[in-house]
């Protein structure tokens, strides 16, 4: 555990200029989670952000171990309040079972799908590694014109030559290691 400390060091100008998040800007000691925003259930839901306090490679591991811990008690409170907001199927899709315009109107919505107005959007939320965004432009159709997704790996390999400055080749495993990257998902996806 001792290998890790003071091993890729990131100031706050660098978290900042590199519009870093997740993990890598929590072991800074910022409280940024998107879920602090409240949207979806995260509002009704009391959840602590673990925060780290150096941003060394070994905050980094001590705050995703901690929020695994604080996930799992994240999970037990759902748990425990999702009989309260139960509905069966047949609740909330009885009419299209019983009725055939509502048939004839579902059948439609699922074969066809939803007819966008012209614009844009920029969604986003907290992943596991940190914000993951979904740019959309989309015209009146069915289908987007350009999709185009934000991971955090990508944001975070960047910083990569940041972090492994004035250390050695060996602590450049940890640094990757500790910033939670995935090559795989640095591509950025574009359906045109």
């Amino acid at each position: 555990m001792t290998r890790l400390a003071d091993v890729g060091l990131m100031s706050k100008y660098v978290i900042e200029v590199y519009a870093l998040s997740g993990v890598v800007v929590r072991a800074n000691d910022f409280r940024k989670d998107l879920r602090l925003v409240g949207y979806s259930y995260y509002s009704r839901i009391e959840f602590n952000v673990v925060v780290g306090i150096k941003g060394d490679s070994m905050d980094r591991y001590l705050v995703r171990m901690n929020e695994s811990l604080e996930s799992v008690k994240t999970l037990n409170k759902c748990i425990r309040t999702l009989t309260t907001w139960y509905l069966s199927y047949t609740e909330v899709y009885g009419h299209v079972l019983t009725n055939m315009e509502s048939m004839i109107h579902y059948f439609k919505l699922v074969t066809e799908g939803y007819t966008f107005t012209l614009g844009q959007t920029y969604l986003r939320q907290e992943s596991p590694k940190g914000e993951l965004g979904c740019y959309i432009v989309h015209g009146q159709t069915t289908h987007p014109c350009r999709v185009s997704i934000r991971t955090p790996d990508y944001t975070n390999l960047q910083a990569v030559h940041v972090l492994s400055t004035d250390h050695y080749v060996a602590d450049l495993i940890a640094t990757l290691g500790t910033a939670d990257i995935v090559l795989g998902s640095v591509d950025k996806i574009f359906i045109r």
